[in-house]
């Protein structure tokens, strides 16, 4: 081969072997389909072995992220990312991991449609279940600035209006009265 044709040859096989990359792999696909379905079952009909139940609930939420960590470009990505939060949140009740999630997902896919309900799961955690009103205020001030009309807006205006509030200051502000000098007759 003429020594001129060398390196556009070499050059087009990389380009070439570069973009035959899978996207995803069926397999993976099939492993996280199953697991959803042994993950629904145990929350449906309730786990009799709940310890069963935790490991199928872990692996089911290191499914999600291993599939992220090998196809970030994969269509599925972002809302398994999402799915992973709300695992961890929900069922696992393990917030920061579900915030790290949640975070994922809005940081790396932004223009999701995951993304602004992942942004206002990170504030609510934050509020909620952490007692971290410093990072609930920022993420919720993001939110608004990035969503303003989305259909979670109002919850997470209340939510910041509402930060630090305890129960009886949230009530008399619903309320419009002051609990404490209300009598029972």
């Amino acid at each position: 081969m003429d020594k001129r044709y060398v390196l556009p040859f070499f050059l087009i096989l990389v380009c070439g072997v570069c973009t035959c990359k899978k996207i995803s792999s069926k397999k993976d696909l099939e492993v996280i389909s199953t697991l959803e379905l042994e993950v629904d079952s145990i929350r449906h009909l309730g786990a009799k072995d709940l310890a069963k139940g935790k490991e199928r609930l872990m692996a089911l939420g290191e499914a999600y992220q291993a599939f992220a960590d090998l196809y970030p470009e994969a269509p599925e990505t972002p809302g398994f990312l999402f799915k992973a939060g709300e695992l961890y949140s929900n069922d696992l009740q393990d917030y920061p991991k579900a915030i790290e999630l949640f975070k994922r997902d809005y940081e790396k896919y932004p223009s999701h449609e995951t993304a602004a309900n992942s942004l206002f799961f990170i504030a609510y955690h934050y509020n909620n279940s952490l007692q971290d009103l410093e990072n609930a205020e920022r993420y919720y001030k993001e939110f608004l600035e990035q969503y303003p009309d989305h259909k979670m807006a109002s919850s997470a205006r209340f939510e910041l209006n509402s930060l630090g509030m305890t129960a009886e200051q949230l009530i008399e502000k619903l309320t419009g009265s002051d609990s404490s000098s209300t009598a029972i007759k």
